[in-house]
């Protein structure tokens, strides 16, 4: 678990091209900050933060006005995330999906997504 009460930073460096990945099991960013990249310089690698633990772990209470779930990011200060900016960053899914299915229907115009990208689609029923 990390409480953040300070800065915590990914930083690229020139010329780094590794993906950067964060494991833990929760972050509370509670008079802290975390920064991934900035306005100016969008982090242009991939970086990954990956919550981890058991379905049925205990809900986490930071504190007594503080509670969450488990495998969470709890925000009370700053989170400043700044990326690749997609050509395209919404689509309309042209067909219903199924759970289990292994292939989706969307709009034209992902002209700039690459091999590893991920979609993930909310629900909009318990169907």
């Amino acid at each position: 678990m990390i409480t953040l009460n300070g800065r915590l930073t990914f930083k690229q460096a020139s010329g780094f091209t590794d993906a950067l990945h964060l494991r833990c099991k929760s972050i509370f960013i509670r008079q802290g900050e975390l920064i991934i990249g900035s306005d100016k310089a969008r982090f242009t690698t991939k970086a990954t933060i990956t919550l981890f633990g058991e379905y049925n772990d205990r809900t986490v209470a930071y504190n007594n006005a503080v509670y969450a779930g488990n495998k969470n990011i709890a925000n009370l200060n700053v989170i400043q995330m700044y990326g690749v900016v997609p050509a395209k960053t919404m689509v309309r899914l042209l067909a219903p999906a199924a759970k289990g299915d292994t292939t989706i229907k969307v709009d034209a115009g992902l002209t700039d997504w690459a091999v590893g990208d991920q979609i993930w689609l909310a629900p909009t029923s318990f169907n």
